[in-house]
């Protein structure tokens, strides 16, 4: 028998392809949670809207 995988939120951090850096003002509020994801999202360069989302997976 395998043995159980767990998949748990992660908070990831962003990784601008335009910016060298993402300032506190251009994240867009809430972030989203749930049980097995955190998603980010900022305001863009040339999208107006960039997010990414982190996880755990531990066996």
């Amino acid at each position: 028998m395998a043995d159980p995988v767990s998949v748990i939120a992660d908070k990831p951090a962003p990784h601008p392809y335009w910016r060298s850096a993402i300032s506190p003002d251009l994240f867009l509020a809430p972030d989203v949670i749930t049980d097995s994801a955190y998603t980010v999202c900022w305001k863009g360069v040339v999208s107006p809207v960039v997010c990414t989302s982190g996880a755990k997976v531990c066996w």
